[in-house]
């Protein structure tokens, strides 16, 4: 049987930057069969931080485009690990920011709704609740986004657009009419906007339990 979850990230300069790398990606490092990271062209000691923090991870150099456009780039680097992600064979691959923490109450639910779907190849992504801290870490943003696709199908139907944070399915012929699509305009949609019929499931065990959360960190500051 092939691996189930690969987990993938990038990054660049994240010590001097103070990114919660090393802990987000502990967070999740059980629910994962393999973890690639994109280590970007850094003066810091970012590459040695990823290294130590389990031997699981496979660490890959990257040298970053030149653009002054941060979303670009994001889609960039994240396009680029999650074809590396899809070249090990594994059925998933999980997308996660450098800024983005698991609970770890969480994981098995994870990893159930990731068996559940291997096999239903029209299922593309999996859905995941987001918790957005802003200003300190105990207030949650009420109207930050609150889902989004982490978990996609690693079958080379799917990249990301926009700012990299989410897939579309590569070359769908849809447009936006009220609530409803229609053929006709040729665009990428991200799917945990729009779902696109049965190809989204949320990432919760099928026989009950929570959905999955992330906590992302990136508006919160330390008082």
């Amino acid at each position: 049987m092939a691996p189930l979850i690969c987990g993938f990230s990038y990054g660049r300069n994240l010590v001097k930057l103070d990114y919660p790398v090393a802990e987000a990606i502990r967070s999740v490092l059980p629910a994962c069969d393999r973890y690639l990271f994109l280590v970007g062209d850094s003066d810091d000691a970012t590459e040695g931080l990823i290294r130590a923090i389990d031997p699981k991870i496979q660490v890959i150099r990257s040298r970053w485009p030149q653009t002054t456009s941060g979303g670009e780039l994001f889609r960039i680097e994240g396009q680029k690990v999650m074809g590396q992600a899809g070249a090990t064979g594994t059925v998933w691959g999980l997308h996660q920011f450098c800024d983005e923490v698991y609970q770890e109450l969480d994981l098995p639910g994870l990893r159930a709704a990731s068996r559940a779907h291997a096999d239903a190849a029209q299922v593309k992504a999996l859905l995941v609740r987001m918790v957005n801290f802003a200003f300190d870490y105990r207030s949650v943003d009420p109207w930050m986004y609150r889902k989004a696709c982490r978990i996609y199908r690693l079958d080379d139907t799917l990249e990301l657009y926009g700012d990299g944070c989410g897939p579309g399915i590569r070359q769908t012929i849809l447009k936006q009419s009220g609530h409803r699509f229609q053929a006709g305009s040729r665009c990428n949609y991200y799917l945990d906007k729009h779902h696109l019929g049965g190809h989204v499931r949320w990432a919760r065990d099928p026989a009950g339990g929570p959905i999955t959360r992330i906590f992302h960190y990136a508006w919160g500051q330390t008082e």
